[in-house]
């Protein structure tokens, strides 16, 4: 529960306002359970067992957000804190509802990318908090191990649906990883806040391509047989794309950049030095 995982006497240090921005920016990703249950329920039903694991699930999920708003409350004295609340309600009223009418195989690809990217955003950034707080790093540990098992089921799921429903599966897949991005996108400052995670090593291009190569293999997709033709176009685009985006990573390190980052949340701004 999140009142065992900080404690209420518990002083965070002073955090660099980096590691700040990136943990409001998780923070609100997670805020948006309420549209993520909608989807799930809306594509999917609430019956049988796929809805049992819905209810578990955000119960489970329910949990993240109250920890980290709870952590962050102990961080930020209140007139900041109100800031990083006007940016939670602001990504409620603009909400997260893709279309994927039609399309339900492309909600479940995308949970299977998201729930890992959501992982390794989290443990990136416990790991650099480590020097920091104890506390913090612990939090998002056990945060990001959820996430993990979260998209071991959804895996699980969707390679199950390769090998007994595959027509429009693997192009679903492909549609997913192309469109991709953090439901908080809609947020103001969020692509600032996305390139700050980017280049401090928590998510961005690089990370992406890990991703890609582990579900890759992970849903054996080179060995699928009795594929359509348009699934086997998307197989040979899906196995080609984690290079791609390694391309793009190595483009986007040029030495010697500085960029100012606003973050008016906290009253102040962060340079940053590739």
């Amino acid at each position: 529960m999140p009142s065992e995982l900080v404690r209420e006497d518990h002083m965070p240090p002073d955090l660099p306002p980096g590691i700040i921005a990136m943990l409001v920016l998780n923070m609100i990703t997670e805020d948006g359970l309420p549209y993520f249950f909608g989807l799930l329920t809306h594509h999917l039903g609430p019956e049988k067992a796929i809805g049992e694991w819905t209810r578990v699930w955000t119960a489970e999920e329910n949990r993240h957000g109250a920890a980290l708003q709870y952590y962050m409350k102990l961080l930020l004295p209140n007139h900041q804190m109100v800031g990083v609340e006007r940016l939670e309600h602001q990504y409620m009223e603009k909400g997260f509802w893709p279309n994927w009418e039609g399309e339900p195989y492309q909600l479940l690809a995308y949970v299977v990318i998201q729930e890992m990217a959501t992982q390794i955003s989290h443990s990136n950034i416990a790991r650099q908090a480590k020097e920091n707080d104890h506390t913090l790093m612990s939090l998002l540990g056990k945060i990001a191990g959820e996430e993990g098992a979260h998209h071991t089921f959804y895996l699980n799921l969707f390679r199950h649906i390769l090998r007994t429903d595959s027509t429009g599966a693997v192009l679903a897949f492909q549609k997913a990883l192309r469109k991709f991005s953090m439901p908080g996108q809609g947020v103001e400052g969020f692509g600032d806040l996305a390139y700050l995670q980017e280049k401090k090593g928590v998510f961005g291009a690089s990370e992406f391509a890990l991703i890609v190569d582990k579900v890759t293999e992970r849903l054996e997709l080179e060995s699928l047989g009795d594929l359509t033709p348009a699934d086997e176009e998307a197989r040979d685009a899906i196995c080609k794309y984690s290079g791609t985006l390694r391309k793009v990573a190595m483009r986007k390190k040029r030495k010697g950049e500085v960029r100012t980052i606003p973050l008016p949340f906290l009253g102040r701004h962060v340079s940053i030095t590739i």
